[in-house]
């Protein structure tokens, strides 16, 4: 078969066809009741409509995916300047009630009359508890082991 064509190719019996579809290459027959064999090649473009389709396919892919992504910003905006709102308007409230509280405060500091009448201090380390008995009595105990017991008079 080689040879064969190798033959043609020497006799120059063979005859290449180029069109826009696809190029032949025709091997002329020398032989009586014999066709002559063709060759075609189909031409392919360098990229083909099933690779642009699919390009197209993921570019409105992309642009889905863009919009729903800018939908889901619009939404998480509106909650941030609600938040916003409401943590400006909780603000207010929280200065109007320090306000308010503040002037109660100095109001019951000045009315308050308070003396010492007597202290005393009988332990000679910190007071870890203190106590009140129903008779009145108090009782202290500190971290020097020492427990004391106080008359209410």
């Amino acid at each position: 078969m080689i040879e064969f064509i190798n033959g043609l190719i020497d006799q120059n019996n063979i005859k290449i066809e180029e069109n826009e579809i696809n190029l032949k290459f025709i091997l002329i027959s020398t032989l009586y009741n014999h066709p002559n064999v063709e060759l075609i090649l189909n031409k392919k473009n360098i990229i083909s409509n099933e690779i642009i389709q699919k390009l197209i396919n993921e570019i409105k892919d992309i642009k889905d995916n863009n919009n729903k992504l800018n939908e889901r910003i619009e939404i998480i905006e509106k909650n941030n300047n609600k938040l916003k709102n409401e943590n400006n308007e909780i603000k207010k409230r929280i200065k109007i009630l320090e306000e308010y509280h503040k002037d109660k405060y100095k109001e019951q500091l000045t009315k308050c009359n308070l003396k010492n009448i007597k202290s005393i201090q009988p332990h000679n380390d910190v007071i870890s508890s203190m106590c009140c008995f129903p008779s009145g009595n108090i009782i202290s105990v500190s971290d020097d082991k020492s427990i004391i017991i106080y008359d209410i008079h």
